[in-house]
Order: C-alpha cells, then sequence, then structure tokens
C-alpha cells in the first residue's frame, strides 16, 4: 500500500455513540457510549471518556445497546439521575 493510500483511510474514532447521559447530586454529567476496541465492542459508562466507572464487552453493536439501556435502567431505579438532553 502506497503512502497515497494511508492518507485516505479515515481516522479511527473509538466512540461509536452515545447511548444517554444523565446527571445526579454532583451535576456532573454520566455518560454512557459504546466504543470500539482491539477486541469489540466496549459499553462504557463514567464522568468523560478518563473516568470510566464502568464497562463491559459486547459482540454485536445490537448487544451493546441492550446492556447499555439494561445499565440506565438499573442505575436509576431510585430516581436520582435526571435525563440530559446534549453532552
Amino acid at each position: 500500500m502506497s503512502d497515497r493510500q494511508f492518507a485516505r483511510l479515515q481516522a479511527f474514532a473509538p466512540r461509536i455513540e452515545t447511548c444517554w447521559a444523565v446527571v445526579g447530586p454532583s451535576r456532573r454529567p454520566l455518560v454512557c457510549g459504546i466504543y470500539r476496541t482491539d477486541v469489540g465492542l466496549e459499553v462504557r459508562v463514567g464522568y468523560g471518556d478518563r473516568a470510566r466507572l464502568y464497562s463491559c464487552l459486547a459482540a454485536e453493536l445490537g448487544g451493546a445497546r441492550q446492556a447499555a439501556a439494561q445499565l440506565r435502567e438499573a442505575m436509576n431505579a431510585g430516581g436520582v439521575f435526571e435525563e440530559v438532553v446534549s453532552v
């Protein structure tokens, strides 16, 4: 492959999508996203990309979205968090 062909490749973007974002008493946005990693897809929850609180692997995008939805329901069972419209 020539240098020219490498130049046309898209930049690697690890986050595929943001599933949800909420805020709690701290008023810091807690964000859940799906990321592409070397071993597949990863669902991450945390305060920004570097402050990861939880993660799990998923084999495919549908399973990752389902895991994210289950995390959201379990996490907010007490109604402490409120939805963030945009992150």
